[in-house]
């Protein structure tokens, strides 16, 4: 992503301004967390890096990050707030070990940190209860699904959008290719993930 246009620049900018809007907005809203819910969110974080630094390969060429099945954990047991935080942290841990360039690393912290947010909305939405973890119910799975989908979505969307400000092709063309004609083996990929 070095040789970025002035668009793609700006795109990332107001990205990453709303994840850090949602990010402060949440954690305020969920005032002081547990020790136990830090501990957990450290551990989140740290997996999300991992599975960010270390991704399966699928087929040729074809690497699956598993940060989406993570993340998806994340939102179900802590706070959204902490949730969030813990997506964009382990994201920009991975990257800065890595040594990818800033913009990347802020564009993926950001997608990461905007998916966590949507996914939480939707399990709020569904009324899902981190306090009861009531996995067994067929509507809260079906909550949860959403939620993942919604992840996804957001990922692709986002990617997308990226793709087009940086090749000049519409955003509405961009997005129809990613969402309805994307990589079969992918989407089976992505759908995987919610399933772990």
């Amino acid at each position: 992503m070095n040789a970025l246009r002035p668009s793609a620049r700006r795109y990332i900018a107001a990205l990453s301004g709303a994840a850090a809007a949602v990010v402060l907005f949440a954690l305020i809203r969920m005032g002081a967390p547990s020790l136990q819910h830090v501990l957990l969110a450290i551990a989140l974080t740290a997996l999300i890096a991992v599975a960010w630094l270390f991704p399966l390969p699928i087929s040729f060429k074809t690497q699956l990050y598993l940060d989406t099945s993570v993340v998806v954990a994340a939102i179900l047991t802590l706070e959204p707030g902490l949730a969030i935080l813990g997506a964009g942290v382990g994201a920009v841990v991975a990257h800065r070990i890595r040594k990818e360039d800033a913009a990347q690393t802020i564009f993926n912290a950001s997608q990461a940190m905007l998916q966590a947010a949507v996914g939480a909305l939707v399990l709020i939405a569904g009324e899902w209860d981190i306090g009861e973890h009531e996995f067994n119910s067929l509507v809260m799975g079906l909550v949860i699904l959403a939620a993942g989908v919604a992840m996804i979505l957001v990922a692709d969307l986002a990617v997308a959008t990226m793709v087009a400000l940086q090749s000049g092709v519409s955003a509405p063309r961009s997005w129809s290719q990613a969402v309805i004609h994307g990589d079969v083996t992918e989407r089976m990929a992505q759908l995987a993930q919610i399933g772990v």
